[in-house]
């Protein structure tokens, strides 16, 4: 089972003092040994760990960037063969 949290800034000024990530990912890392990382948003951050289970290469590992686009999940997509057929990839 994979770890996620979230940090949000309430204030904008709180983004500079908040020097903690590492904390927070060793706080999570029992929930998710093989992969551990974190990623600034405007507004907050966001941290996942991970246990790899079917995908087990680094194409899984999380948060997921794309763009302005931040995203973390914690759950299983049942379909997802079915999914990539119809997505293309």
């Amino acid at each position: 089972m994979c770890g996620i949290a979230g940090i949000v800034y309430f204030d904008q000024k709180m983004g500079k003092k908040f020097d903690h990530f590492e904390e927070v990912l060793a706080a999570l890392r029992h929930r998710g040994p093989d992969h551990q990382n974190y990623s600034q948003i405007p507004g907050g951050a966001l941290f996942h760990t991970r246990l790899s289970i079917l995908d087990v290469s680094a194409a899984s590992d999380q948060p997921f960037v794309k763009n302005r686009n931040h995203l973390c999940f914690n759950g299983e997509l049942f379909n997802y063969k079915e999914l990539k057929l119809t997505l293309g990839n």
